[in-house]
């Protein structure tokens, strides 16, 4: 058992004095605390935010980047002295939400802010739906940080005349013989590099010279064949 001094002893002897003063049963007072404190564990941000993940339709491996990213910029941002993450959803106010979101855009994370707003404005949403809360706080947020950039130019393609060159660039260059053939496989498959990087040799068929990338791993459509 944890040690506990005279003075602690004391004022816990006090509290219990008042309590009883005031008709209250100090045993069954301690454990309706106990049993707040716990269900307000269950309906934390975080805890919800988890109820909210498990609805989502993506790869596992969006899902867990996107845990990641809440895990850091959200969920363990301290707001008056406790990660926001713990906090009992239908505490959290438009202030908090407004620190932690300053935070990404001071750090000049704009993209990630406005990303993380809109999964925090679902998971809020999701908070009503269990009736943890009545209103969503993050809706009025959507104006009150530095506006995403907007018309962004892709990668531009090389043109197909270019290719051959570009393959004879790439022989001729410093990298080492490991990318050069990465890089051969890349044009020959025109696959992504994320898929290149993580092929395995079960998923290659040598009697059919087919290569058959799992539906999960493939980008946007966790349902491609």
């Amino acid at each position: 058992p944890n040690p506990v001094s005279m003075a602690d002893a004391r004022k816990e002897r006090d509290r219990l004095r008042k309590l009883l003063k005031q008709h209250i049963d100090p045993v069954q007072h301690i454990r309706e605390q106990v049993a707040r404190e716990a269900n307000a564990l269950d309906s934390s941000l975080q805890s919800v935010a988890e109820t909210w993940f498990t609805k989502q339709s993506w790869s596992d491996g969006h899902l867990a980047e996107w845990k990641r990213t809440m895990q850091r910029h959200v969920f363990d941002q301290r707001v008056e002295r406790r990660p926001l993450g713990q906090w009992p959803i239908g505490e959290i106010k438009i202030r908090h939400i407004m620190e932690v979101l300053q935070r990404m855009e001071d750090a000049g994370l704009v993209e990630s802010l406005h990303r993380c707003r809109q999964k925090l404005s679902h998971i809020f949403n999701r908070a009503i739906v269990l009736e943890l809360r009545t209103d969503n706080p993050v809706l009025p947020l959507t104006k009150e940080f530095k506006p995403r950039r907007r018309n962004v130019p892709g990668l531009i393609a090389l043109p197909w005349q270019l290719v051959g060159q570009f393959q004879h660039d790439i022989d001729k260059s410093n990298a080492s013989d490991l990318t050069k053939l990465a890089m051969q496989f890349m044009l020959l498959t025109v696959q992504r590099h994320g898929e290149m990087r993580k092929a395995r040799w079960e998923e290659i068929d040598w009697q059919r010279s087919i290569w058959t990338i799992p539906a999960q791993r493939m980008k946007g459509n966790p349902n491609a064949r």
